[in-house]
Formats: C-alpha cells, structure tokens, sequence
C-alpha cells in the first residue's frame, strides 16, 4: 500500500512540475512568502511550498482563504489529473505493470546477492582449509598452458615452409622474411631444446639461407631486366625489344629442389644460377615486361617512410622502387645486406657484358626480320647503323640501370638510418666504371682493335702537327728521312687496352671486385664467342657513325659521376686514345697511298672523259684523275670533320697538307710543261713573261681580261666590230709587238730571244693537253674548296697563333689554286699570240713583193701557222670552257691585221702580183680564223682592204681619201704613199713630198 501511495505522490509531483513550468495557478494571490513559495513551486517543488505557506502563516482567515483557493485549485487541478490520467491511461498502466515487473527482478537480484555473498563466505572458509592442494592444481593449469602454447608454436612451424613458399610464389618477400627470420628466432631460442624440431630447425635454416639469394636474384633482375626502357618509335629498335624471350636457351630447374623445399621464385625456374652468366641471361623486355612510365624508379624523398607490403596487390613488381625497397628492407631484417652488395658488385660486370649481348642479339633478329643482311655476308655501308642502332639500345638500357642503381643506394641508406647500421656501400661510379667497361669491350669488337693491337700497320703517323705537311711531302730525301726517324715508333703496338688509362680509370672496380686474374682470360673468351656474329664488319670506321652518339653519352656519364676540375670520364679517354694513336693514323695511312696515286701513278695525269661522272662532280670538262682523287681524300676529311667535331681541327690540317702537296705537285707539272727546269734556256718564252710581273699585269690590264674574269660571254661578234671593238685589243696589240721587239734587242739579255724552240710545237701537244686539263682541274678545286671546305675549316679553325710550321692555310690554298688556273690561261693567251708573232713577223718583213707568176699560192710559213692555230684550237675547245677559248682567240685577228699592215714599213718593192699575194695570205688567215671563232674578223678585212689601195697611184689615193675620208691612220697611209714611191719609177720623191703635203692637209681638214 506505501507503493502505491508512493508511486502516486510521484506521479502528481510529475504532474506539478510538468503543469508549473507552462502555466501558474489562476486566480490564486499569494502573498510576499506565498509569491516566494508559488515561484518556487513552478520550480518542481508544489506540495512543499503551500505546507510551508499554511505553517508560517498564522491568520486563520488567511489559511482559510489559502485553503479554500488550495481546494479549489486541487479539485481543478484533480480534474485536469483524472483527464489526462484518463487520456493516458494505456500508458500508465504498462509504467506501473513495467515499473511492478523491474522491482520484482531487482528484489530477486538482491535475494541472490546476499545468498552468493553467503556462498562465497562459505568458500573463503573452505579454501582457506585447503589451500595446498589449490596451488598445486594452478601450477599445473600454467604448465599445461604452456605446453599448449609450445604445442601451438609447433604446429606453426611445422607449417612455416608452406606458407613461406606461397609468399614467395606471390612474391610477398617482406612478409616471408619476416615470417622465417620470427620462425627461425623461436626455435633457436625457447624450442632450440626440443629434438623432434630438428628436421624443420634445419629445414628453416636453408631456407633462409635460399632467402638471400632469391632476394639478390630478385634484386638484379629490377636492376638489369626490369630497368626501364624508354619507349622507342617504330621501327628499328622495336622489334629488337620485343624478340627478348628468345635471346637465351631456357634451363631446365632442377626436380629435385622443388622436392627438396628449396626456393625457386616465379621468373627463376628456368634461370641457371652462375656468377659469370645470371639470371639476367635472358633478359625479359618484351612489352608485357615494360614496366609503366610512373614506375621508373622514382626515388623516395623521405628516408623515413616506412616499407609497407600490400599482399592484396596483384602485382607487387608494378611500382620497381618500391619492390626494391622491399628487397632492401628483408635483406636488412635478414642480416645479409653486405653480401648483398658484395655479390652486386661481383656480378655487376658480367651483368653488363649479357645485356649488350642479348641487345646484340636482339638487334640482328630485328635486322633479319626486316630483310637485311648481316656481315659477312653483307659488308655494306649500311650496316655501320645497326651498330649505331646497338649502341642507341645500350644507352637507353643503362640509362635506366644507372638511374635503378641510384635508387637503390638510396633504399640501402634509408634502412640503415632506420636499423641504425653502417653498411659500405659500392659507389654509383663503380656502377658507371662497370658500364663503360661494357661498352669500351663492344667498341673494341667493332673497332677492330685486336687487329690493331696485334698487327703492326706501316704508316707514317703524325706525331704533331708540324709533321703533317713533312709526311706528305713528295720529295724522295723527305719521305725517307720520314721513314727513318718513325721506323722505332712504327714497331711498337698501336694500342694495348690492358696497359693504358682505361684500365687506370676503373682501379675502383679491380680494387673492389679482386678477380682472380685466371678467370679474366675465360670471360674474354666468352665475350669474345659472344660477338662472332657481328652485326657490320669490324673496323676503324665505324668510329665515324657512332662518334657524336658516345660523346653525347659521355656527357651524360660525366654529368653523373660529378666529375670536375678537367677530369674525364674512362669511356672518353678510351675513344680519345683509340682515335688520335690508331684511327687517324689509319687515316692517315689511306690518305698516304692516295695522294701516292694523284702524284706518283701513271694514270694520275689521266683526264677523265666520263661526262655523267663529270657532271656528278659538277664540271662540265674534262678534269685530271690525280685531281678527282684529291678532292675523293678532302670530302672525306670534310666528312670526318662533321662527324667528328673535336678533331676537326687535326682533319683540317690534314686537308691543308694533302692539298698544299698537291698543289706543289701540280706547280712541278706546269714547270714541266713550260719547261722551266735546271736548263731553263729553252723555256717558253710566255712563261718568261708571265713570269714579269710588270708584263703579266699588263695582260691583266686589259679589257679581255676582266671579261674573262667576270666568266661572262662577249654579246658582241666580231662581224659587228665598231672602231670602238677594234681599240678594245689596240693596247693589247701594241704590247705584244712591243714586248716582241723588246726580245729580239739581244743587248737585254733578259729573256730568251723569240725562235721556234720559245714557242709550243706540234711534239708539245701532249703538254698542251695536260695544261689545259690542269687548269680546268685546278679551278674546279678551287671552286670545291671555296663552296664546301672553307665555310667547314671556318667553324673548325682552333690553331694557336704562333705555331711556325702550320700548314697553309684553306683559304690561301684555294687562293693558290686559283692563281694557277688563271695563270694558266694567261699563259696560253700570251702563247697563241707569240706563235702568230713568230709565224707571221717574217712574213711580213720580207723585202721584195715582185712576183712574176700569176698563179699566187699562200706562203708556207702562213700555211703552217694555220695548221698549228687550227690543232690548238681544237686541244683548247675540248679542254676548256666556250669562254676562255673565246678569250684566247679574241683579238688575235687584230694582232695578225697590225703585223700584215706593218709590212709596209719592211717592202722595198712590190707589183700587183705581190699586191695579190699579200691579200691572199691576209683571206687565208681571216677564213681560218673565222673558222675557228665562228666570228667574222673586220681587222683582217681592213687590212685587205688597206693593201689593196696599193694598185692606186698617189693621186687617187689622196682622192678617195678627200672623199670617203681616213679609214687608216697617217703613219700606214705614208708607208703606202713611201711604197708606191719606191714601186714605181716614174714617181720620184718630189712628187712624193707633195703627195705627203696633201696627205696632212687632207688629214687636217678631216678633223
């Protein structure tokens, strides 16, 4: 009943807290203490607050009124009660059923309480009484605890190797480490005692043992196989990239060491496992194999991040970084990361010699898939570029195998701050050492080296500069005294790789790796079997294709080893020796026996007829054989100079001293054939004037010269010669004859009086035909070594100033070659003109012109002299070029035309007959010319003209002067008048005086 008595005060002091919060009780007035007590009633506190108004409040009026306003709001607050009792009656009833339900659990739970704490009162007094056998039960529940968690730990262990080979099948080699070193830790520490662990002890310990080695293997197949290649266009290199599963013959594993429980890791099954020949035999980088560009070994920037293994990863060789670092970290856990690095640097060698091995293979595949052939069956040119396609393949590979090797000496330096441990670890240059170790063994194959080495070559190398231009001089007592002091230096190998600084350069890697000098010869061998099959021919050239790809390799490897101060890489002193001690003395060599062949063989002074080879070479004449091999040697040296810009200087002066040889060779030939020699008394008497620098620049003077200069055409012909045209070779005319008289003087003595032994004879042809050929040959290399060498040497040109026996240089030289063609047409200009002089000049001095017979025949000299002028117009117009043939004949008409008319100064006497003869001889040297120019000669028409004024007397002369005016000058129009005199007695020398008188009267009005 107090309960339920209770319960309902609760649910009415609810009920008042709940009603006074919202609403004050109306119409009830309340006094100081009855508003204190009201406002703490809306507070939660109802009931208590009117007891406590009733009780301090005395009045009994007042507690009447209170109670009656109490009453009346108790039954209104009693009727909101039953209302809202009423609304929620369903739910009061399941409180109270609920509320009855809790207090009869809690009144049960109490009742077990005090009955447990009674049983356990009970207990205490009996354990108390037994105490000793209780302890004894316990300890006997810890040992068979333990012994079921030894048990336990057993059967874990029993089940170690086949967990540990399914990580390892799943290459999750962090987890396996972890696992067999916590295995092999516990039963070599709490159950090192237990004797039937013995077999799995055991069995523990190899396999963690097979461990390192799976890791190193693992290790260098990231570094070598799973290096990132750089993805490649198509075409060639592609191919070769994708035919590695076939690079190498698959082994076979072993049955038994699966059954034996040893560790063979997917990828290796198939490896055979030697030092000399690794597992990255058989490189696998096909395009599946290619790892993704993200993966390129990025190296971690934080050392400290930890190494975390994903087990749920499909591939856990996708990022190679990041394999690696697991590697790295369970060969730390594993203790054995010193070994590892000593067997990275052991292998590291025979690693790289494989990879270029397999490239090899790789590229040859791709070459016999593409239809070419391989050398020997094929050695062309063409094939040099696979070896430059190898060597593209060979960089990009250890491009990456460096950048792995930089990864990887940072994950080794980041477990050691990790494990806190020192590890010496191999320098990344011993890494670089070792590749260019590989490549200095390929470019040894292909440079054909050995051959070098073991087989003494005779030539004559240059030991500096200053030799060039000696070794190729052609004098007998220089190329002997050559011979002689480079007899010693000839004898000694070219090259010895073992004993020069190469080998210096890679001390690290002897002094690191300390192989046993018996297996250097066995892995030679094996390199040597490697490359029987070579993908061009072996030899020196191929440094030439392959020269600007190593130097910009080489960059790079110095770039990477840091090197400063000057100091170069072993690569670099390699190619360095290999070109400057054998390749440009190969050169060299071949240059010799060629230049040998343009000065010395027989058909060096051959001319070359061919005109499609002729145009090839941009001439359109024939050109001298000696020359076309000379200028063969200089495209090739020009060729080397852009492939190999370094010694483009050493080429240069070659090119300087091969063709400052030949120009003194090609000066002997023109001494030769102008016969300047020791008995210099029968030389040409137009090499003398050339010789005259006052005479020869008189020639070049004049007008025609400079026409010729210009290598333009004359748009002028000579049917449509003004005066004007015929004062053009005035000069030219006049100085001839002055100089030809000038020699006749025997008082000068200073040149050979001119005779027939002065001039070219018809025996002279051959002399003529090779002057001819070795102008146009010394102008077409001129014209070459301007256009092609010049603009090449300018870029090159690096000599130090000061140097004494430097070599002439391009520019002189092509200067030089250039003044002896023009010389050499200047020669055989003044030459077609002495030869007119000699062969006309007694013709037209002959005294006495009374010829009786009528029948006139042409003089013999004349005759002659047209026959030769005819023979070498033809050797001309064959040899030369349209324009300086036309230089060489143009104003020679003139010349003959002034010679003709100067008879007059000579004859006595002369009759109609001889009037005749004298035009028939001037008919007959126009129409021969005219033949030969293809040019109406106008001269030689005024001088027919003027010799046939002589059938007129004085009078009419003078008459036909006055009315057509003076064609011919007053000096030949009073040698006409003076002959008339003498050819006509009747005219006496008054009657000539007065003839003269007229003749400047004439004249004077005239002007």
């Amino acid at each position: 009943q107090n309960k339920k008595i209770n319960l309902i005060l609760s649910l009415f002091k609810w009920f008042c807290n709940s009603y006074c919060k919202k609403n004050t009780f109306p119409g009830v007035k309340l006094s100081g203490k009855s508003v204190s007590m009201a406002s703490r009633a809306q507070g939660g506190m109802l009931l208590e607050a009117v007891i406590e108004t009733l009780s301090f409040d005395d009045n009994p009026r007042r507690r009447e009124v209170e109670k009656q306003r109490l009453e009346r709001d108790f039954d209104e607050a009693d009727h909101r009660l039953e209302k809202i009792v009423n609304d929620n009656h369903d739910r009061i009833k399941q409180s109270v059923h609920t509320f009855t339900s809790i207090d009869a659990q809690v009144t049960a739970s109490m009742r077990r309480i005090r009955l447990l704490k009674e049983n356990l009162k009970e207990c205490k007094e009996l354990l108390h009484c037994k105490r000793d056998n209780l302890r004894k039960l316990w300890v006997e529940s810890v040992e068979n605890k333990q012994i079921l968690k030894l048990l336990d730990r057993i059967e874990e262990a029993k089940g170690v190797p086949e967990q540990l080979n399914r990580f390892i099948t799943n290459k999750h080699y962090l987890h396996a480490t972890e696992l067999v070193v916590s295995k092999v830790a516990v039963l070599s520490g709490e159950l090192s005692g237990v004797e039937a662990l013995q077999d799995v002890r055991r069995e523990l310990h190899e396999k963690e043992k097979a461990m390192t080695g799976i890791l190193i293997d693992e290790l260098h197949r990231h570094l070598y196989t799973k290096a990132s290649l750089p993805k490649r266009k198509p075409g060639r290199g592609q191919t070769a990239l994708q035919a590695g599963k076939s690079a190498a013959p698959p082994v076979a594993a072993s049955a038994s060491a699966s059954a034996s429980g040893q560790l063979v890791p997917p990828g290796h099954a198939n490896v055979k496992k030697t030092h000399s020949r690794s597992a990255s035999r058989s490189l696998q980088m096909t395009a599946e194999a290619e790892p993704s560009p993200a993966a390129v070994a990025p190296i971690i920037e934080n050392l400290e991040e930890e190494i975390v293994e994903d087990v749920m990863c499909r591939d856990p060789e996708e990022n190679s970084s990041h394999f690696m670092a697991i590697i790295v970290e369970s060969l730390t856990k594993l203790g054995t990361v010193s070994e590892c690095i000593t067997r990275i640097k052991e292998r590291m060698h025979d690693e790289m010699r494989t990879i270029v091995e397999v490239l090899s293979e790789q590229v040859a595949s791709s070459a016999e898939k593409r239809g070419e052939s391989l050398y020997p069956q094929s050695s062309s040119a063409s094939q040099s570029k696979l070896l430059l396609e190898l060597l593209q393949l060979c960089f990009d590979k250890f491009r990456a195998i460096g950048q792995a090797h930089r990864t990887l000496l940072t994950h080794f330096k980041r477990a050691s701050q990790a494990y806190h441990s020192t590890v010496k670890l191999y320098p990344e240059a011993e890494v670089w050492s070792a590749i260019q170790y590989a490549l200095q063994l390929l470019l040894t194959e292909y440079f054909d080296m050995q051959n070098a080495r073991h087989g003494v070559k005779k030539t004559t190398a240059f030991n500096d500069h200053s030799d060039v231009s000696a070794y190729f001089d052609t004098s007998g007592s220089s190329r002997k005294g050559n011979r002689g002091s480079h007899t010693s230096a000839n004898r000694r190998l070219l090259f010895n790789f073992e004993l020069s600084s190469v080998a210096i350069n890679i001390s690290t890697y002897m002094r690191e790796k300390q192989v046993d000098e018996a297996t250097a010869p066995t892995l030679a061998m094996q390199h040597s079997h490697s490359l029987q099959a070579h993908l061009c021919k072996p030899q020196a050239s191929n440094v030439t294709v392959v020269f600007n790809a190593i130097q910009s390799y080489i960059k790079e490897i110095e770039s990477a080893m840091n090197l400063k101060d000057g100091k170069r890489c072993s690569l670099y002193e390699f190619v360095e020796e290999f070109v400057r001690m054998h390749y440009v003395d190969d050169v060299q060599a071949q240059l010799s026996e060629k230049l040998d062949s343009a000065t010395k063989g027989t058909e060096s002074h051959k001319l070359v007829l061919d005109e499609v080879f002729l145009k090839k070479n941009g001439s359109a004449r024939p050109l001298l054989q000696g020359s076309l091999s000379i200028w063969e040697c200089v495209k090739r040296l020009r060729q080397l100079m852009e492939q190999m810009p370094p010694y483009a200087t050493v080429f240069c002066r070659m090119t300087c001293s091969i063709l400052s040889t030949y120009y003194e060779h090609c000066s002997m030939v023109y001494r030769r054939c102008v016969r300047f020699g020791d008995d210099s008394s029968e030389a040409l008497l137009s090499a003398y004037w050339l010789k005259d620098s006052g005479i020869a620049e008189s020639f070049k003077s004049q007008p025609s010269w400079r026409q010729y200069q210009s290598g333009l055409k004359s748009s002028q012909k000579g049917a449509d010669s003004t005066n004007g045209a015929v004062s053009k070779f005035e000069e030219e005319s006049n100085l001839v004859l002055d100089t030809a008289s000038r020699e006749d003087d025997a008082s000068s003595g200073a040149m050979p009086p001119l005779s027939d032994s002065c001039i070219l004879s018809d025996r002279d042809i051959d002399d003529l035909k090779l002057l001819v050929g070795l102008q146009e040959s010394m102008e077409w290399l001129a014209v070459r070594i301007r256009k092609d060498v010049v603009p090449v040497w300018s870029t090159s040109k690096d000599t130090p100033d000061g140097e004494s026996s430097q070599p002439r240089t391009i520019n002189e030289l092509e200067a030089n070659f250039s003044d002896l063609a023009d010389n050499i047409i200047l020669l055989l200009h003044i030459e077609l003109r002495l030869q007119c002089v000699q062969y006309l000049l007694p013709v037209a001095r002959r005294t006495n012109y009374i010829c009786e017979d009528e029948r006139i025949e042409v003089d013999p000299a004349v005759l002659q002299f047209n026959r030769k002028l005819s023979s070498m117009e033809e050797t001309l117009s064959a040899g030369l070029d349209v324009y300086k043939t036309k230089y060489m004949f143009d104003g020679l008409g003139h010349l003959m035309a002034i010679l003709m008319r100067s008879a007059t100064i000579f004859i006595q006497e002369i009759n109609a007959n001889g009037i005749k003869k004298l035009c028939r001889i001037i008919f007959s040297l126009q129409q021969n010319l005219t033949n030969l120019t293809m040019a109406r000669e106008i001269d030689l028409d005024r001088s027919r003209q003027y010799f046939e004024l002589l059938h007129l007397n004085g009078d009419e002369l003078l008459k036909i002067i006055a009315e057509q005016g003076a064609v011919f000058t007053e000096a030949e129009y009073e040698y006409a008048l003076r002959l008339m005199s003498r050819s006509h007695t009747h005219f006496n020398e008054k009657a000539l005086a007065i003839c003269l008188d007229k003749l400047k009267e004439i004249l004077t009005e005239a002007c």
